[in-house]
């Protein structure tokens, strides 16, 4: 028998710090704005992680059809190492359409437009339009690239109408929101000016506005932000509408609390119910009743737990439990269930979802589906 010693050394060089961040492949735009969409600065540690998410925030800008970034991996300039990042713009302007199904809110046709350069300076520009047998709306917002602190500010204003479970209900809004781009710890800031105005049928017709502050925050602590197999997600909000320039003023947080359900704007309260959140029921009749409709109620509460196993790349085959309800007294808290099996179609023209659920409450059996195309 023979033997051999083998003895390996490994060097694994100096640590790599960030230096500058080098730009080609702009025309329109200047290398600040690519900069702004990087959250490790100059001097920090290099990491793998960041400098992927920095290029998935740019691929996702909306300015670039194409980003590559890459360190200087060359000993000597450690401390200081260059990212150099190559970008190919894509066209400002780009216009979409689709048509679709859902037993929600059943036939749909909706159109977006965009232009990412409407003045020169890389202010985005979105107008979204969408018709659907019970709701209609459309919407305007305007959304600045991110500064040199990591901040994207936006400005919006939208309108929608409604005529679900016997209650009619028409919103318009204005808005300002401020994002961080740093999708593990976000902050997520909003004003808004909301007014609606709802009729139940077999009851008094309501109308409501208010001036609304809100701060959102959200901690992502997933092993992939993309496609995440495990970690946890945390969203906490809390808002009040600002008494003195509000019908009524109230708060609202996670827990979703307010002094009464009067004179709160519906869109800041809450309905459940239908294809996306508790199957079994009708799209948002899950809520409050006053007369013949349900109307939205101060507290709200839905989960859902979905099983899913693919049979090849096409279908799967899909077994649920949800749950949830809308109310307006702690003392009224009850759990609506539904739960049953559904198909799993991927198509080239979206994906098919098909479900038959049971309402524990309703004592119904509903099917539930959707479909869209897009163009």
């Amino acid at each position: 028998m023979r033997e051999a010693d083998l003895s390996v050394a490994i060097a694994s060089g100096p640590p790599f710090r960030i230096g500058d961040i080098e730009v080609t492949g702009l025309r329109r735009y200047s290398a600040d704005l690519v900069r702004n969409y990087s959250t490790q600065k100059r001097g920090d540690l290099h990491s793998g992680a960041a400098l992927d998410q920095f290029v998935r925030r740019l691929n996702g800008s909306g300015y670039f059809a194409s980003v590559q970034a890459v360190i200087d991996t060359d000993p000597a300039n450690a401390d200081d190492a260059t990212i150099r990042t190559a970008v190919i713009e894509a066209p400002p302007k780009r216009f979409e359409g689709g048509v679709g199904f859902s037993t929600d809110t059943r036939f749909r046709v909706y159109a977006n437009y965009r232009d990412v350069d409407v003045d020169g300076n890389a202010t985005q520009f979105y107008a979204d339009g969408r018709i659907e047998t019970d709701q209609q709306g459309a919407a305007l917002r305007f959304v600045r690239p991110p500064n040199d602190h990591g901040w994207v500010d936006s400005a919006g204003a939208r309108y929608q109408q409604t005529d679900l479970n016997n209650l009619q209900t028409k919103s318009i809004g204005a808005s300002l929101r401020r994002a961080s781009i740093e999708e593990r710890c976000a902050e997520l800031p909003l004003v808004a000016l909301l007014d609606d105005k709802q009729e139940p049928e077999g009851a008094e017709d309501s109308t409501a506005h208010a001036l609304y502050v809100d701060v959102e925050h959200i901690w992502r602590r997933v092993d992939d932000l993309i496609g995440p197999t495990k970690g946890w997600i945390l969203d906490v909000q809390a808002g009040a509408g600002v008494p003195g320039v509000s019908t009524h003023g109230f708060g609202r947080t996670v827990a979703r609390f307010a002094a009464s359900r009067e004179e709160v704007p519906a869109t800041l309260l809450f309905r459940t119910g239908g294809d996306t959140t508790v199957r079994g029921y009708a799209f948002e009749s899950l809520g409050v009743k006053d007369g013949l409709a349900t109307v939205p109620g101060r507290y709200y509460v839905v989960s859902s737990v979905e099983a899913t196993r693919w049979i090849n790349p096409t279908w799967g085959i899909a077994v649920f439990v949800d749950a949830g309800n809308a109310f307006d007294d702690l003392d009224d808290f009850t759990i609506a269930l539904g739960y049953g099996v559904g198909a799993r179609v991927r198509t080239p023209i979206g994906p098919f979802r098909f479900d038959v659920a049971y309402g524990q409450e309703s004592k119904q059996v509903r099917i539930h589906f959707s479909v869209g195309l897009a163009f």
